[in-house]
């Protein structure tokens, strides 16, 4: 017994110092996070399940780069008090798994229930949860099984769940990349370490670029970087990394040229730097997060590295570390995922949409397209769609399918056939004035009613579909190029004029100082843009100077007063060295002005058509003052000096300032941007957007636009067109008839 219990001590003891050594806690230890259920959906809408059978689903991430250990989900619903409760019931399924099920008691209709939820249920990626209710307010079949009265409303505000994992080592492999940034990782943190103090333009555009290629790969998922120079440590050894782990709050990459970092590298991932390189290690303290090296001998090689791990795809090299020989890329500026381009027809299946079933139990289809930023629309213009629609016979014919485009209804398929029917050319016209620039989704719900006689009869609604199929053609018309700017609204909306299609050499992008939030401002923003575009941007033009001629310029940083006057020269926002702000007064109603021929057409063609809409703009008094922003925030967008098409951006705090924080404040608010040039905010979200001066109205590559909008705007030059015209004709009607009477008359 006493042997027994001294070799029980003795493994208790081993075990007790295996615990307490730094790579057992960092790879077997417990964490856990808690989110709510409406952070997993798109919109705050109520989750509300109707009808006799009806469901809800949503998707959580479980990472790559954890291992699960199991979850608590805290379920908070209130169902209708004109339930049966022994006919009602909830059931929920994760994977298609029961995890359990509540019954719906109409007395006590507030619920809060508790699912504890085994590791085996969880599997890396999106795992689907789903809510199915059975719900009926009578005993017998006489059923409406659409009534109002039967209705779930799960809290998705007050529902959580908690999520047990183990965080899991680093594998150093490059095509692991893919698995540890992702949209599964939730809120991403990331450090870029230089080895130069100075901020070179060879750095600004490694980081954008690199900045990008993380936003791509976590799509809508929060990224927050950091950067900082990392000066040598005495106590760098020849196999370790020479970084303080204190500065890292997450993931790293190590970026320069061989000559710059080399203090920071084990001597043998130096000596591999041989071309532009790329090498995934472990961090030392932290073997759950990764240092990234992209390096090159020269900042030629080091640009050819950032754009190679821009572009790299998964499972592309099985290898710790790589140098790049080659890279070649399409320099055109073809248009990015999912837009499309006017004068053209598509199919859908080209466009990103496969063929969908509605049913009950999935009554939605949805389509995600980009529109360019700059079209203009007239009141008969359409966007044509030949469906591809089949449905199922025993439908009653007040069926249909409802389209509606960015939650608008547009149009309806009446399925009005009893016995079934393929439709493979149903034409629907949208107007074209109903898409927005940017970003548009269309989609497909389904109104299916059984058909059924007699008395209370079982009603069947299993045969309930229909099918959308990809073979279905979308034509868009041929418009002219035109946009109103500027407008912050279009810009936050298509990154437009900043970046067009898939290409930013229109443009150049400027940094005011050198401290690390407005660096990462200035990568954060750019990546935004090209997000916009879902596609990396490398032809970006980044410096530390001024405006540049036949460009775009965007300027980014704390403002100081030498550049108030040098470099940010005709900002509304800052008037020879005063500061000037906007406040509302009054409002001016402008007719809108249409072309000759427009008004020529509508007179004599057209006499009831849609009349045209004035425009309504807010006169704002400007005030001149010494004090300036504080701690607010400025984005301001403006027509450079001497420069009829060329627009500046300025996004701007006072010296102090975090800069990278007052961005994503603006980002959490983007839903509240208005048409207009200059938006003033603050860290707390309060928002203030106005406009200091007019817009004006740009065409491009399209004459007859052109000189519309020039007659419009100056209706007596047409005027004057018009009687020279005159003049000319009758100068011209005299002679001919003369030279006839002088022949035949003289």
């Amino acid at each position: 017994m006493t042997l027994k219990f001294r070799n029980t001590g003795f493994r208790l003891f081993a075990l007790l110092l295996l615990a307490c050594s730094p790579g057992f806690s960092s790879t077997a230890q417990a964490n856990s996070r808690t989110i709510t259920l409406d952070s997993l959906t798109a919109r705050p809408d109520p989750a509300v399940i109707r009808n006799a059978e009806g469901f809800y689903s949503l998707s959580f991430p479980v990472s790559d780069r954890e291992k699960p250990l199991g979850a608590m989900l805290d379920l908070h619903l209130i169902n209708s008090n004109a339930l049966k409760a022994n006919r009602s019931q909830l059931v929920v399924y994760l994977n298609g798994m029961v995890l359990g099920q509540i019954r719906l008691d109409p007395a006590n209709n507030a619920t809060m229930a508790r699912f504890k939820i085994d590791d085996a249920f969880l599997r890396a990626g999106y795992n689907n949860l789903s809510f199915k209710v059975a719900q009926h307010y009578t005993d017998n079949e006489c059923e409406n099984w659409g009534a109002p009265e039967l209705w779930t409303q799960l809290d998705l505000t007050r529902s959580s769940l908690t999520l047990e994992y183990e965080a899991l080592p680093v594998r150093e492999n490059l095509a692991d990349l893919d698995r540890l940034i992702n949209d599964r990782v939730g809120e991403f943190s990331l450090t870029l370490i230089r080895g130069h103090n100075q901020v070179s333009d060879d750095y600004l555009y490694w980081g954008s670029v690199i900045a990008q290629g993380i936003k791509s790969r976590l799509n809508y998922v929060p990224m927050h970087l950091a950067e900082y120079y990392q000066p040598p440590l005495d106590s760098k050894t020849a196999d370790h990394f020479g970084i303080d782990p204190k500065q890292l709050n997450g993931d790293a990459i190590i970026v320069g040229t061989q000559s710059e970092i080399r203090h920071l590298l084990p001597e043998p991932v130096a000596a591999a730097v041989t071309g532009p390189y790329l090498g995934l290690f472990r961090q030392e303290l932290s073997p759950d997060r990764f240092i990234l090296v992209i390096a090159g001998r020269d900042a030629s090689e080091v640009s050819r590295a950032v754009k190679a791990f821009a572009l790299i795809g998964a499972l592309a090299v099985d290898s710790r570390e790589t140098v790049i020989r080659d890279l070649a890329y399409p320099l055109s500026p073809a248009l990015a995922k999912p837009s499309v381009m006017f004068g053209h027809a598509y199919p859908l299946s080209a466009l990103g949409f496969k063929t969908a079933r509605l049913a009950l139990d999935a009554p939605r289809a949805e389509w995600l397209f980009d529109l360019p930023a700059d079209f203009y629309s007239t009141d008969d213009t359409t966007v044509g769609f030949n469906l591809d629609i089949a449905y199922s016979a025993a439908m009653r014919s007040d069926s249909s399918i409802q389209i509606r485009l960015n939650d608008v209804l547009v149009s309806s398929v009446q399925l009005r056939d009893e016995s079934g029917a393929h439709y493979q050319n149903y034409r629907i016209d949208v107007p074209l004035r109903s898409f927005k620039p940017g970003q548009n989704r269309l989609t497909f719900d389904a109104v299916l009613t059984p058909l059924y006689a007699g008395e209370c009869l079982l009603p069947q609604r299993n045969h309930l579909a229909a099918y959308l199929s990809d073979r279905s053609i979308v034509s868009f018309p041929e418009v002219a190029k035109v946009v109103s700017l500027p407008d912050l609204a279009l810009q936050q909306a298509t990154g437009f004029p900043w970046v067009d299609n898939a290409t930013a050499q229109q443009s150049a992008f400027h940094l005011l100082d050198p401290s690390s939030d407005s660096i990462v401002a200035l990568w954060s923003f750019i990546a935004e843009l090209a997000a916009h575009r879902q596609t990396q941007i490398l032809d970006l033009t980044i410096d530390q100077g001024s405006y540049q001629a036949g460009k775009h310029d965007v300027f980014i940083g704390k403002l100081t007063p030498s550049d108030a006057q040098q470099k940010l020269a005709g900002a509304p926002v800052v008037v020879d060295g005063w500061y000037q702000i906007a406040s509302p007064h009054r409002q001016t109603h402008t007719p809108t002005l249409t072309g000759f021929f427009e008004w020529l057409e509508r007179i004599l063609f057209s006499p009831d058509a849609l009349p045209q809409a004035s425009t309504i703009r807010d006169d704002n008094a400007l005030i001149l003052q010494t004090a300036n922003w504080g701690k607010h925030f400025v984005m301001t967008s403006y027509f450079k000096p001497d420069s009829e098409d060329k627009l500046a951006l300025a996004i701007l705090t006072s010296p102090g300032n975090d800069l990278t924080k007052g961005l994503e404040v603006l980002d959490r608010q983007l839903g509240a941007l208005v048409a207009g040039d200059t938006v003033i905010w603050d860290s707390e979200g309060r928002l203030q957007a106005t406009r200091y001066r007019d817009p004006k109205v740009i065409g491009h590559d399209n004459a007859k636009m052109t000189w519309i909008m020039h007659f419009s705007r100056h209706p007596w030059h047409w005027l004057a067109f018009i009687v020279v015209v005159l003049g000319l004709s009758s100068w011209l009607i005299h002679r001919v008839l003369s030279a006839y009477q002088k022949r035949h008359h003289a």
